[in-house]
């Protein structure tokens, strides 16, 4: 009996918690921030985002392979709002911008992920690397 009422408590608390895909895939920033609003307010005091920075990041390379531009940078604006001491969704919107053709802002994004790197990971060095890479490519001598 106790074990059937754990069940439900976590079928209960779970519901509604994963975005569906149908809104991640439309890249409506609107209709996924109203869901991430709506699972926050269902469970009060989350200390982070509740979508992961990573789906998000996947998500925006995905429009950028599909040529769908501002839906990428729409996505990974999102992510860097959520996640504004990454140095990874800057970087992955200086590609968005780059990709597109837009070099001022591509610019722009990689400068400030090479700002918030704080290099201690070698994850996070991988991210310098690229980041100065590109703006070494566009001209920019950063160090």
């Amino acid at each position: 009996m106790v074990g059937k009422s754990l069940y439900d408590g976590l079928l209960y608390l779970s519901d509604g918690w994963k975005i569906p895909d149908s809104i991640m895939i439309s890249g409506d920033v609107a209709r996924i921030e109203e869901h991430v609003k709506a699972i926050a307010n269902k469970f009060a005091g989350l200390d982070q985002p509740a979508i992961p920075e990573n789906r998000l990041n996947a998500l925006g390379y995905r429009f950028i392979q599909e040529r769908s531009y501002d839906k990428a940078i729409d996505v990974l604006a999102y992510n860097v709002r959520l996640y504004p001491d990454s140095p990874n969704t800057y970087d992955s919107l200086g590609e968005a911008y780059l990709t597109k053709g837009d070099r001022e802002n591509a610019i722009k994004y990689y400068k400030l992920a090479v700002e918030k790197n704080p290099r201690n990971t070698e994850y996070e060095k991988r991210i310098l690397q690229n980041s100065r890479g590109k703006l070494k490519e566009l001209g920019i001598d950063i160090n």
